[in-house]
């Protein structure tokens, strides 16, 4: 059997899986499927699951499941070896469980609702008021105490596999080309941002990589900022990769909180991309992308900028994401009825959404298991994942699902295929022995007799059953 290439999920990662639970609140059951739907999909179109550690020991989602209900998701015993490669700075257990402990950011806010000592409730999750629901953080690193330790046991056992990232790998890059994926973007920037907006990604671009505190009175970040209004430019040596610094960098500035918000979700886009660039994996997402609606309301909630105003109202809000990426700019339907494109990392991503999620959660353990051979044969001989394959997925899953060719169903279609051949035929016979005459109609009843029998009726059962299968995953290409 081949081996499938990487795939790189954005949904999976640590800081959006906190966003998604934060957001699904109200339903949380819903979301919790979903994102078992989003495991499962993303199974079936690879050989094994690429996760990073910071998505398992910071990921509200994971941790709240643990290897167990992994396991249970993915249709093995809960002893079983599991089809998951984690990617840490360690393989060392011991010493990952000292680097877990430093992961808890996002996990936190979900659970605590809140952070005392910074303002990411306000502009990164959204203010939400105090629930009986919320944890008191002794609680949460009690629960947190518990549900890492399933994992580091798992790992242990051998049950998921650990590779440390710093060790040489075939297909893997050296470094993290972070800096590229930047550039290039910033290339692709054709029409101008807002001056808030361009202001606050030179100030992250061009932050120092030590020594950030206090960062309105830093006189190298204030000059950037007087020399970019318009454009944005890289003017120091090294970019800042690491997200959490970067989070709290742009927590401090003294911006609106839309535009913080705005800022943070393209620099960690960029953050994504150039972990699947590193990794030659391919990058998807199956999530929509920012809720203009809930910025909307973020932006009510600012205070009023330094010329008097409000924030951006709905549209400027949607051009300004439009702008920078964070919408995606969709590619003519026939690129993708041909499977015109591979995903290739560093320019293009690719967004599923549709039915896909929730038909895949239908399939029993044992049916989907049965799914899972058939990918693996069908997809042995090619490791690129492509519109086709997951269209070939969705196929599968629309086949054991379709409810639609029961017997009655079948009994009924014969009998109108009869009706529409069967009678024209007995009065093409009642003709033919004379017992009606009229060569006029004769003629008329022959032209449409030939063209009921030329009709493909299974090709067009078939094409039926591809359109559905494309509507259940829908596509859309993410192009830079």
């Amino acid at each position: 059997m081949g081996k499938n290439k990487r795939i790189i999920v954005r949904d999976f990662d640590a800081t959006y899986q906190a966003k998604l639970w934060i957001e699904s609140k109200d339903n949380n059951l819903k979301m919790q499927k979903t994102m078992k739907g989003i495991l499962r999909t993303t199974y079936l179109l690879c050989n094994e699951l690429t996760l990073f550690y910071s998505e398992i020991f910071d990921g509200i989602f994971f941790l709240e499941w643990g290897p167990e209900e992994f396991a249970r998701i993915l249709g093995f015993e809960i002893s079983e070896q599991l089809p998951i490669t984690i990617l840490a700075p360690t393989n060392d257990i011991n010493k990952l469980k000292l680097e877990a402990e430093k992961l808890k950011n996002s996990s936190k806010f979900a659970m605590c609702f809140e952070d005392n000592n910074n303002n990411l409730n306000e502009w990164l999750y959204g203010k939400r008021t105090n629930n009986p629901d919320a944890m008191l953080s002794e609680e949460y690193e009690e629960w947190y105490a518990i549900k890492s330790a399933k994992w580091l046991e798992a790992m242990n056992k051998n049950i998921v596999k650990i590779q440390d990232w710093n060790e040489d790998v075939v297909g893997v890059k050296k470094y993290f080309p972070f800096e590229e994926t930047v550039e290039e973007t910033i290339r692709g920037l054709k029409e101008e941002l807002p001056e808030e907006v361009t202001t606050i990604i030179n100030r992250v671009l061009n932050m120092p990589i030590e020594n950030f505190n206090n960062i309105e009175n830093n006189g190298q970040i204030e000059v950037v900022n007087e020399i970019n209004k318009k454009k944005i430019e890289i003017t120091v040596a090294q970019i800042e990769d690491r997200r959490a610094k970067v989070l709290y960098f742009i927590d401090e500035m003294k911006v609106s909180a839309v535009n913080k918000h705005i800022v943070f979700w393209w620099w960690n886009q960029q953050y994504m991309k150039t972990i699947a660039n590193k990794y030659s994996a391919s990058y998807i997402m199956f999530h929509s992308d920012l809720d203009i609606e809930k910025i909307r309301d973020m932006s009510d909630n600012d205070k009023d900028d330094h010329n008097g105003n409000k924030s951006d109202n709905k549209d400027e809000i949607h051009e300004t994401l439009l702008k920078i990426g964070l919408i995606p700019k969709k590619v003519p339907n026939g690129r993708i009825v041909l499977q015109n494109f591979n995903i290739s990392t560093d320019k293009k991503c690719l967004k599923i959404n549709g039915s896909l999620l929730e038909e895949v959660m239908e399939l029993t353990t044992s049916t989907f298991m049965q799914v899972k051979k058939n990918t693996e044969r069908l997809f042995s001989k090619n490791s690129n994942i492509d519109g086709a394959r997951i269209y070939d997925v969705s196929l599968m899953i629309s086949d054991i699902l379709d409810t639609s060719q029961t017997y009655r169903d079948r009994l009924r279609n014969a009998a109108i295929k009869f009706l529409l051949v069967g009678i024209p035929s007995i009065i093409m016979i009642l003709y033919d022995i004379e017992i009606i005459e009229n060569s006029g109609t004769q003629r008329n009843i022959w032209i449409i007799l030939i063209l009921l029998l030329a009709i493909p009726w299974s090709e067009i059962n078939e094409i039926l059953k591809l359109k559905k299968s494309k509507l259940s995953a829908s596509l859309t290409l993410y192009e830079d």
